[in-house]
């Protein structure tokens, strides 16, 4: 998918610019993120757990980590691992690295900043390689640091803001936006 003017202004008013992809329908969202996340869990090396399903923003989050040697579940020990940013408007994603508490109940994460991203042809590692197939898979498209960190169009304004530590007139905000 092409990320022209248009879509990113229909994006920035969380309007859907991709058949099948609809913020405002629950099932669509749902069967991309699972997606993403059986192709990710398919080996049993990795976990997946989703963080954010949409609710006030207009992306999804989830949360890539290995399974082996993590710690029991009522441990409070944090592990590296990946937090993925899936468009409910858009097939279009970023990654970016972070470390969390791996327990599923524990959903609060520190948000991704355009720093912390992954360009596509960096990905090396088995977790990292695991999940640009799984999005891949999932039809999406991971965006660069170049493409997110451009200025918005003349006249678009994202829905609501960011809380994340990015200039508020760039593409990052426009497509994975939060609001109040």
């Amino acid at each position: 998918m092409d990320l022209t003017p248009e879509a990113i202004a229909a994006i920035a008013g969380w309007q859907s610019v991709y058949p099948g992809f609809d913020r405002n329908d629950p099932l669509a969202c749902k069967a991309h993120i699972q997606s993403v996340l059986d192709y990710v869990t398919s080996s049993g090396d990795l976990e997946c757990h989703v963080l954010q399903d949409g609710g006030l923003s207009n992306y999804a989050v989830l949360f890539v980590f290995i399974k082996k040697g993590m710690p029991a579940p009522t441990s409070y020990r944090h592990v590296d691992g990946l937090l993925v940013y899936l468009s409910l408007c858009a097939p279009l994603a970023i990654v970016g690295y972070t470390r969390k508490c791996p327990d599923p109940d524990m959903t609060s994460y520190n948000s991704l900043t355009i720093r912390d991203l992954i360009a596509p042809e960096a990905f090396k590692e088995g977790m990292e390689i695991r999940t640009l197939a799984a999005l891949h898979v999932g039809g999406y498209r991971v965006l660069s640091t170049e493409e997110v960190n451009q200025p918005l169009p003349p006249g678009v304004e994202p829905y609501g803001y960011c809380y994340a530590d990015v200039p508020g007139d760039c593409v990052f905000t426009a497509i994975f936006a939060d609001t109040d």
